[in-house]
C-alpha cells in the first residue's frame, strides 16, 4: 500500500532555522512542504489558499506573530509550534496545537513530534483496519495485528512494544499508543505495564506471565484486573 502523503506549509523569519527543518523532514518522505514563509502575514493567505494539512510555525516574528496568525485561522491545519520561547508554550496548547519544540531543535525531539503528526494526520484519512495497530517505526510504516502484541512497556517518553513479530519502540508514548488499542482486549496491569488479555498464559494476585514474561499487577490495579479475568 503506497502512503499516503500530506502538505506542509513553514513559517519562520529566520532562514537558517528553515533549512535545518527541511533537513529534519528529508528522513519523512510523505510530507512534502509546499510553502516556507517568512513572515505570518504572507502565511495567513497562503495557508486559506492551499489549505496544507500540517503547520511548522515559529511563534515570534516580525508583525503578526504566530499565535495571532492561529487566532486568525478559521479552520487551522495541524499545527506544530517551533520557538526559542518556552513561555508561549500553554498559549499554543490552548490552540490546541500538537506539540511544542524548542530551538535549537534536536532531531529526535523533531522526530517525535513528525510521528504523531502522521500518526494523527493517517488517522483522518485512512480507513483504519480491524484489529491492526499502525505505527512508524525506524523511518519504516509498521502494521501489527493486535493479537501479535504481547505487552506494552512505558520505557521514560517512548513505548516498548514485545510482538510476535519482535519488540519495536516507536517515537510515541505508551499513553498515545494506549489510546489506540481497545479498551476490552488489552489491560492496564501496572501504570508500566499494558497486557493483551489473550496473551495471558497464567497469573495470581501479584504477578501475570505473558509470553513467558513474569510482569507485576499493581494493587491499585488488581481488583479491575481480576475482575476481568476470573
Amino acid at each position: 500500500m503506497i502512503p499516503a502523503k500530506f502538505t506542509c506549509i513553514l513559517v519562520d523569519d529566520e532562514p537558517p532555522s528553515t533549512r535545518i527543518l527541511r533537513r529534519y523532514l528529508h528522513d519523512f518522505p510523505q510530507i512534502e512542504v509546499i510553502e516556507v514563509c517568512h513572515h505570518a502575514q504572507e502565511a495567513l493567505q497562503k495557508i486559506q489558499d492551499l489549505q496544507p494539512d500540517l503547520l511548522l510555525l515559529d511563534v515570534q516574528m516580525p508583525g503578526l506573530d504566530g499565535l495571532s496568525l492561529l487566532k486568525a485561522l478559521y479552520r487551522p491545519p495541524l499545527c506544530i509550534l517551533i520557538t526559542a520561547f518556552p513561555e508561549y508554550a500553554l498559549q499554543g496548547f490552548e490552540l490546541e496545537v500538537l506539540d511544542y519544540l524548542l530551538k535549537p531543535v534536536a532531531p529526535e525531539r523533531f522526530a517525535k513530534a513528525l510521528d504523531r503528526a502522521l500518526l494523527r494526520l493517517q488517522a483522518r484519512t485512512e480507513k483504519p483496519a480491524a484489529g491492526v495497530l499502525a505505527l512508524r517505526v525506524d523511518r519504516k510504516n509498521l502494521r501489527l495485528p493486535f493479537s501479535q502484541i504481547h505487552y506494552l512497556q512505558a520505557l521514560g517518553n517512548y513505548v516498548k512494544i514485545i510482538s510476535t513479530q519482535g519488540t519495536f519502540v516507536p517515537r510515541l508514548s505508551f499513553n498515545e499508543v494506549e489510546m489506540l488499542l481497545p479498551t476490552d482486549q488489552f489491560i492496564r496491569i501496572h501504570r508500566s505495564y499494558l497486557v493483551n488479555s489473550q496473551s495471558i498464559q497464567h497469573f495470581t494476585s501479584e504477578h501475570i506471565v505473558v509470553n513467558k514474561t513474569e510482569l507485576p499487577l499493581a494493587r491499585s490495579y488488581r481488583k479491575a484486573v481480576l475482575r476481568k479475568l476470573v
